[in-house]
């Protein structure tokens, strides 16, 4: 090559750059790290113009430096790779500005790694509305990834799902088939891709399993209701879709009967049936079902209506705790006689016959403090309904003197007494 020398008026010359050089090595980068690259042009006399390209974009933030004789400037690049910048063709091009034509350029092609981008899909031939118990369904995770994943992963509401074929969970790298599923199927998918560069998660999928109607766990069965006195009986489902058609019947030892629909109020999958027992036939069992667009509920909620009545005596009373002020004391809850009901315990000084003490609770279990040291106490406990109280179970206790302290159960049998004090 013939070097081209144009004298000026103080002797200097103008020179075309020698050569270009990116002084960075040639390796990848990760995505959306910043990176400072280096690029040498050597022989460029006066100073060459220098820029950097990726692709056909100029990038502007440079900046440069010339080494004291002049002889070399060297342009600093700060760079930070997007994913879409992998394959693109990254250069440094120095030239003197005075020469036509005499730009030199030195560049490579971007390699650029990154956490692996994926998604989620239902199986193609899936219409995710239209779900039902008992289908296959399956999954498909595709996946953008540089270098490629090592591993890729399957959550269910953010916990990780493994292959098992018996339970009908079938994990294949980027599938995942669900077989016959059932309602505790439903919830959110997502799909990981694992690289060296970090774990990249999918946009989550809803699966929603359509069911048929089933009942509510945790319902009240058992109503005491008086005659001539209305109960409003109330049947709880689940379903999905909630729009519920309900279903009521009477049953007795003799005859089984549709409630009325005008006896009966339904919203989404709640429904509460009217009734009012007359004579005494009219107490049985009351049957409950519930109907969607998916089917008929296969077995109905039985709810017992039985005569409303006063409750059972409380069994098993027992004073576990005893200090010098304080009565700790358990009972056996006996037939709530159909209502709900609450326990009372009555706290009588034994010398002066006086009520020193009457302890509401909604469970069997009483403490009373406060009470005077080493005195004796007749007790009273009974459970109540609204039709009245049951009999009263009578024990005798007494609170410890001084630094006396007994714990350990002290049993007493119960006793259907009625008991007054004047």
């Amino acid at each position: 090559m013939t070097e081209t020398f144009i004298p000026l008026r103080n002797f200097s010359y103008i020179m075309r750059p020698l050569w270009v050089k990116l002084r960075s090595e040639n390796k990848p980068l990760s995505a959306e790290q910043t990176y400072e690259l280096e690029c040498e042009v050597v022989g460029s006399r006066p100073e060459p113009t220098v820029t950097w390209w990726k692709g056909s974009t100029q990038m502007k933030t440079t900046r440069e430096t010339t080494s004291p004789d002049g002889n070399t400037t060297t342009s600093v690049l700060t760079f930070v790779p997007t994913v879409e910048d992998g394959g693109k063709y990254l250069s440094c091009r120095g030239q003197q500005p005075q020469i036509p034509d005499s730009g030199i350029e030195d560049g490579w092609k971007l390699d650029i790694h990154h956490v692996p981008l994926v998604s989620l899909e239902l199986g193609s031939t899936l219409n995710g509305s239209a779900i039902k118990e008992g289908v296959d369904v399956y999954f498909e995770c595709n996946i953008k990834s540089n270098p490629w994943v090592y591993k890729v992963t399957w959550r269910h509401n953010g916990q990780q799902l493994f292959h098992n074929s018996a339970a009908g969970t079938i994990v294949s790298n980027q599938s995942l088939v669900l077989q016959s599923i059932t309602t505790a199927r439903s919830g959110l998918y997502t799909c990981v891709g694992h690289n060296q560069e970090g774990d990249g998660e999918s946009n989550p999928v809803q699966l929603d399993v359509k069911f048929i109607p089933t009942c509510r766990p945790g319902q009240p069965k058992v109503f005491g209701v008086a005659r001539h006195e209305t109960a409003k009986i109330t049947c709880e489902l689940e379903a999905n879709p909630t729009d519920v058609e309900f279903i009521w019947k009477f049953n007795n030892s003799a005859d089984m009967f549709d409630i009325p629909q005008s006896q009966i109020y339904a919203e989404k999958s709640r429904s509460i049936a009217m009734f009012k027992p007359v004579t005494e036939k009219d107490y049985g069992t009351m049957l409950c079902w519930g109907r969607n667009e998916i089917g008929l509920q296969k077995e109905p909620c039985v709810f017992y209506i039985t005569p409303a009545g006063k409750p059972d005596t409380l069994s098993n009373c027992s004073l576990s705790n005893q200090t010098t002020d304080s009565l700790y004391i358990e009972c056996s809850e006996g037939f709530d006689g159909g209502l709900q009901q609450e326990f009372i315990m009555e706290v009588y000084d034994t010398l002066s016959r006086k009520l020193v003490s009457n302890v509401t609770s909604r469970i069997p279990v009483f403490t009373v403090t406060g009470l005077e040291s080493g005195a004796a106490f007749d007790i009273g406990l009974y459970s109540a309904n609204r039709k009245g109280r049951s009999p009263v179970t009578h024990l005798s206790a007494f609170t410890l003197k001084g630094a006396e302290k007994h714990t350990g159960k002290i049993e007493f049998i119960s006793a259907s007494l009625t008991i007054s004090y004047q």
